[in-house]
């Protein structure tokens, strides 16, 4: 067991939340805990009136700290490589502080499992279980370029019956009607990641873009300019903003407004990183809509970068409800 290590002592890559904290150390797992501003550029944008603690700022956060505890332990300089699964069972919310306790496996030479539990620190309420998939960074452009190979299969392959490229990238649609997107989804300034969106049918699927920026608030101090590429946008923001999305995608169908109840991620599975986008960068989503219904949707997504395929995400349950601390 270690003494308290701030993470990122040589800079701090690009991400949306402050340093976690190494508290705990043991042979196949850590404790760390993490306090959330009561307020910042992106908490201050998500749900005004009734700010709640992203979800992925959790993800990020027990990534960040998988990686203070890897890193030491002769890992090498990682990235999130998917999100096996993710289940948030109740909100935190800004001022809070999180405990993350964490178990680790690895699983090959450049790749390791995480298993953590982000708590409430005050009260010890249960926020979110997460399985992640951690993998060396200079492995990454590798087993990309294979993952990428593999998403090309025929349903003959992946029994799945869709034929997936990086090539693939959808035809624009026509919104289906006049809308707005600040009166359907509750997302302001710089927490409101949907730069522009392409097209919309209801019930089926939206395509929306983000143009990746230095200005954007995870870019802000971070360090630019020691790694031998430029600095990628925090892939848990991907996921962001392709939930925006998703959200939108449900507002729009179902009649929503973004002052009704808002919509929370209770789970996802098999949200798979092929890729990063940079500053200058366009990303490209498209939602699906499996089910959406009262009081849940259920979507599958992919984004693209040009016509690089980067995330591919096999659920996610979106649900609509009234939320208080």
């Amino acid at each position: 067991m270690s003494s308290a290590v701030p993470a990122g002592q040589r800079g701090q890559p690009p991400s949306p939340v402050e340093a976690p904290v190494l508290m705990e150390e043991e042979a196949e797992g850590f404790t760390a805990v993490q306090h959330a501003p009561a307020s910042s550029p992106y908490q201050d944008g998500h749900y005004p009136g009734a700010p709640v603690y992203p979800g992925v700022f959790l993800i990020e956060t027990a990534f960040r700290a998988a990686c203070l505890y890897l890193e030491s332990r002769g890992g090498g300089r990682l990235c999130l490589a998917e999100v096996s699964r993710a289940r948030f069972s109740a909100p935190g919310f800004p001022g809070d502080s999180f405990t993350v306790q964490a178990g680790t496996r690895q699983l090959s030479a450049s790749c390791w499992e995480v298993r953590a539990q982000c708590l409430r620190s005050r009260d010890g309420q249960r926020l979110a279980d997460l399985v992640l998939r951690l993998r060396r960074a200079e492995a990454a452009d590798e087993e990309d370029g294979e993952s990428a190979t593999a998403a090309s299969g025929t349903a003959a392959g992946t029994g799945t019956g869709r034929t997936r490229t990086t090539a693939e990238v959808p035809v624009g649609r026509e919104a289906a009607g006049d809308w707005d997107t600040h009166s359907l989804i509750p997302h302001r300034g710089e927490m409101l990641l949907l730069s522009e969106v392409l097209g919309i049918e209801a019930g089926r699927t939206v395509r929306a873009t983000h143009r990746v920026s230095t200005d954007e608030p995870c870019f802000r101090g971070a360090c630019l300019t020691d790694t031998p590429c430029p600095a990628p946008w925090p892939r848990t923001l991907m996921t962001e903003f392709i939930g925006q999305a998703a959200v939108l995608l449900c507002s729009y169908s179902s009649g929503r407004g973004a002052d009704g109840p808002p919509p929370l991620f209770t789970r996802a599975r098999g949200v798979r990183f092929l890729g990063d986008a940079f500053p200058g960068d366009t990303v490209t989503a498209e939602v699906e809509a499996d089910h959406i219904g009262s009081p849940a949707a259920l979507l599958r997504a992919r984004a693209w970068v040009g016509d690089r395929l980067v995330c591919e995400i096999d659920q996610a349950m979106i649900v609509y409800s009234d939320i208080g601390g």
